[in-house]
């Protein structure tokens, strides 16, 4: 009779564990909170936010166009503030505040960046999702969030602006995730042509060529910045792309949005990984830049040298909200601009603290050298 007993028992574990195995999570995390708090018929969710009811609650379960399950949490926030302002604050209080009901208090881990100002987990019960509620960014190092009711604070809490954090996953997980997103990435290049008001360009020379370009905004030093280069053609300002003016060239495909005018081109990447390991990838250049941006990314370009025929830079895909860094230090071949054969090789070092880079790149060129013995760990 144990023995029978053993027997269903293991064949129900094995159908219960198939269930979740026929559906995809972003994070191990999310695939043991779908299980500890029993969400079933996740396969007929449509893309995008699904409130589902268990019991008194109402969960927000998200599932992503790749089919994924990416967020699951106790809904704190209007659907939509996260598309007016998406901030990576709004997945991850409402994961961890549905941990902490689950009551798995073992994990005293998950709780720990969570400092309250006012209130506590328990005043957050009163909170609805038609609450006011204010987030603040304090000096890129910290998210105040406030829930107010007649204008009365509710609770009000801290979480540290750290990808670590507010990811929910570790960054081998993330790492992954970015190089299976960005290969799946379908790059969709603009007919739109470039914005024809030169009050904002500044004329200069590149040699003999009189051009024109847009002073952006820099990151860390001077030296790495979004400034993008145009000419005039037949009285129509079009993008920089000359093998002559290589520099100019390669700024533009980095930082200016997907289009005709700028192209997409091959790019030969090899990643490093936290655990050690290396993943290669042939992709393109606007797969990267565009998944990246999705995700909340800037572009920056910051030139390293040009000799013997090959430009090499960096690429820094920098998130502001989550504190981190994406760096690809590449190379390319100058007579290759202009041309279809353009490929870009090179490393990628994703999901990098901001506060290591800006440390390793704030003066500039005595430190660029180093960036991957850090990023490479």
């Amino acid at each position: 009779m144990a023995k029978r007993w053993l027997f269903l028992a293991l064949i129900w574990i094995s159908i219960y564990n198939s269930i979740y195995a026929q559906n995809e999570f972003s994070s191990e995390h999310l695939k043991e909170t779908a299980i500890n708090i029993g969400l079933s018929h996740l396969d007929t969710l449509k893309c995008g936010d699904n409130m589902v009811v268990l019991g008194k609650d109402t969960i927000i379960v998200r599932k992503n166009e790749d089919g994924v399950i990416d967020h699951i949490g106790k809904q704190l926030f209007p659907i939509m503030a996260r598309e007016k302002n998406p901030l990576p604050v709004y997945d991850y209080m409402e994961y961890v505040y549905l941990n902490y009901l689950l009551n798995k208090d073992g994990n005293k881990l998950l709780f720990k960046d969570v400092a309250f100002i006012k209130g506590g987990w328990k005043e957050l019960a009163s909170v609805t999702s038609t609450d006011q509620c204010n987030i603040s960014n304090i000096d890129n190092k910290a998210f105040q969030i406030e829930w107010k009711k007649d204008d009365k604070t509710l609770v009000s809490v801290l979480i540290p602006i750290r990808y670590d954090v507010l990811s929910n996953m570790s960054r081998t997980e993330m790492q992954n995730a970015f190089i299976q997103g960005e290969k799946k990435t379908t790059v969709k290049l603009s007919d739109e042509q470039m914005s024809q008001d030169t009050t904002k360009l500044t004329k200069t020379l590149v040699g003999d060529n009189e051009i024109l370009y847009y002073k952006g905004n820099s990151y860390i030093n001077e030296k790495i910045t979004n400034n993008y280069y145009l000419v005039s053609n037949d009285s129509l300002l079009t993008p920089i792309t000359d093998k002559d003016m290589p520099m100019e060239s390669i700024a533009n495909i980095m930082v200016l949005p997907s289009s005709k005018q700028i192209g997409n081109y091959k790019a030969k990447i090899r990643y490093l990984l936290s655990n050690n390991k290396i993943v290669e990838q042939t992709t393109t250049i606007r797969q990267i830049i565009d998944y990246a941006m999705k995700q909340g990314c800037k572009p920056y370009f910051g030139l390293e040298g040009i000799k013997d025929g090959v430009i090499n830079f960096s690429l820094f895909l920098y998130n502001e909200n989550s504190g981190y860094d994406h760096i690809f230090r590449l190379s390319c071949k100058t007579e290759e601009i202009g041309t279809d054969a353009l490929t870009f090789t090179g490393r990628g070092s994703l999901y990098a603290p901001t506060t290591n880079v800006k440390s390793l790149y704030s003066d500039g060129d005595k430190k660029s050298n180093v960036t991957f013995k850090l990023n490479s760990k």
